[in-house]
């Protein structure tokens, strides 16, 4: 986690959004491999190019930036370069979100970068907050710094869930961000996924449609200890 105090919504919201984040990562990488990114601030568009013949183009939607040498990340609205609206549109929704909650790293223009775990965790709040869309790309610039942006294309639509995938996702995504809570990660992933989910006296069940995942939590600790996965 970040060494830098976290306000409690800005954690919650980490929390709940975390695995569903890390699921539209792997998708992009499915998709189109490792990816090269081409981005037109004028004209506000964003071309994905992947390395197995696949691209995207799409809306450019500048998060921010994470810059190594000062060490701080900048929002988009921040930027003294004067963006176009549309590029910084989903920041500033943000911002305003941050102002109504309460949510100090929505609103302030500079955040001290702890590597990057700032922006990643910047990016799986900004993506729960908005709802859509999900898909967080950091894009190299010069100097290490890195664009962070915010992706919304149908054809990273995410798949339909399944032992084999969700067990990947869970088992992975907990540990790509530290967490407060893995229960409540565990019960927004599975209510954004459509994901049947019994608590089972405490030990939660997942049910899909291929099988069914168990998963025993150390309650003490609010993490999960183990995950079994059994075909139908």
């Amino acid at each position: 986690m970040s060494g830098t105090p976290e306000s409690e919504l800005f954690a919650r919201l980490v929390d709940l959004g975390a695995l569903l984040a890390y699921e539209h990562r792997l998708q992009l990488d499915e998709v189109l491999g490792e990816t090269a990114f081409a981005a037109d601030v004028v004209e506000g568009t964003l071309r994905l190019e992947g390395t197995v013949g696949r691209s995207i183009e799409t809306q450019l939607h500048l998060l921010g930036t994470a810059a190594p040498g000062p060490a701080t990340w900048l929002w988009s609205w921040a930027n003294p370069g004067e963006l176009p609206a549309p590029v910084s549109q989903l920041a500033r929704q943000l911002r305003a979100y941050g102002e109504e909650h309460g949510v100090p790293e929505f609103t302030e223009p500079e955040r001290p970068l702890d590597g990057e775990s700032t922006w990643r965790r910047l990016g799986i709040a900004a993506g729960l907050a908005l709802r859509s869309p999900r898909t967080v790309f950091p894009g190299p610039i010069e100097g290490g710094t890195v664009a962070v942006l915010l992706v919304d294309d149908e054809r990273l639509a995410l798949p339909g869930p399944t032992v084999a995938r969700t067990l990947r996702v869970l088992r992975e995504g907990i540990g790509s961000t530290e967490l407060r809570s893995h229960s409540a990660a565990l019960t927004r992933y599975a209510q954004d996924r459509g994901i049947e989910l019994d608590w089972n006296g405490g030990e939660p069940v997942l049910r899909l449609p291929d099988g069914r995942i168990t998963v025993r939590l150390d309650h003490a600790l609010d993490r999960i200890a183990q995950l079994t996965g059994s075909a139908a």
